[in-house]
């Protein structure tokens, strides 16, 4: 069972402690581990190893919750709402403390990924302090781990693992995130609206859409999109998609 901390008091030693983690072993964040994978996979094609190391499964039990990124050996970010119902974070209580929390690193595939990835239990989760369920507002989540991720290149021997390794985070000094040119989304989603989820590592390279397109786009749907915390990218004639990323302090979609 995890345990619930504040989210501000764990944020600021996070930051800084990634930092000096970082430059004294030279662990660049946020890019392809691999050299021989640097190539992009446009259109929600299966990833190659070592082209999105950050990359997680978030693990409730055996089944899949969702995806996330690694920012520090024993720290990933993820969204809020893959939590929130299995905890009532609103009163520090738990709906389920029979189940295991787990974070598996290092996989090309989602099911059985600890057998050639690592896998290591959640100790405690952060929720965002503004996190608003029923409009996804500041959809964010800490998770520190009980042990920290060994930072790794991609076995050569199983095709199915792949390096391990962070995203990156803005400076510390940085203001609010604005970003107009192309992001990275990866996961192991849904490949089409309402369809199944993809049993391998999808990843897909889009463009960054203006927020007044995308205020159109969304105006007569049920769809909460909010362009002070959402980006928005896709190709209007493809389809369109959000994520959070403009909480001050995040750059959840990692850029090119």
């Amino acid at each position: 069972m995890f345990t619930i901390i504040p989210w501000a008091s764990y944020l600021v030693s996070l930051i800084f402690s990634q930092l000096l983690y970082h430059s004294i072993l030279a662990v660049k964040c946020g890019q392809n581990i691999d050299t021989n994978s640097g190539f992009r996979i446009v259109g929600g094609k299966a990833a190659a190893q070592g082209q999105v190391p950050w990359q997680v499964s978030v693990k409730v039990g055996a089944g899949h919750v969702c995806g996330g990124s690694i920012i520090a050996p024993n720290c990933v970010l993820t969204a809020a709402h893959c939590l929130d119902k299995y905890d009532s974070h609103a009163n520090n209580t738990y709906v389920d403390g029979t189940r295991k929390y787990y974070v598996v690193a290092g996989s090309l595939i989602k099911r059985n990924g600890y057998k050639v990835g690592q896998q290591i239990e959640i100790d405690k989760i952060i929720f965002h302090p503004k996190y608003n369920r029923k409009t996804l507002f500041a959809d964010v989540l800490l998770l520190k781990l009980k042990s920290s991720f060994q930072y790794r290149s991609s076995p050569k021997n199983n095709p199915n693992a792949t390096a391990i390794g962070p995203i990156c985070l803005p400076d510390v000094n940085s203001k609010e995130w604005d970003y107009k040119g192309v992001a990275k989304v990866s996961g192991f989603g849904r490949m089409e609206h309402k369809g199944n989820q993809s049993q391998v590592l999808r990843f897909i390279t889009e463009k960054v859409l203006d927020e007044k397109l995308c205020m159109k786009k969304y105006e007569r749907s049920n769809f909460p999109y909010d362009p002070k915390t959402m980006l928005c990218y896709g190709s209007l004639r493809e389809g369109i998609a959000t994520c959070q990323v403009r909480i001050k302090l995040f750059q959840i979609c990692n850029t090119i």
